[in-house]
């Protein structure tokens, strides 16, 4: 079991949020996009997930974010039944 790390829960949570918004399912590729996006950052940015973008990594991004795909998925579908 992974060590807990804000810095991958934060970017886990940015991964999970647009794959809501835009309806895509959590992909390495969409991992991939949000954490480019916030290494483009300039370099005095405070932002402070570009910091966490640096150091994370990306498969313990996608891990978490996924899992949290799954559990939303489980809830819905038990809602609706």
């Amino acid at each position: 079991m992974e060590k807990f790390k804000p810095s991958v829960d934060r970017l886990a949570l940015l991964v999970f949020e647009q794959s809501q918004r835009t309806g895509e399912l959590v992909t390495m590729d969409l991992v991939n996009h949000v954490v480019n996006e916030l290494l483009a950052h300039p370099a005095e940015c405070r932002c402070g997930a570009c910091q966490a973008a640096a150091q994370a990594s990306a498969g313990a991004i996608f891990r978490t974010a996924q899992a949290w795909e799954r559990s939303v998925g489980v809830t819905r579908r038990r809602v609706l039944a």
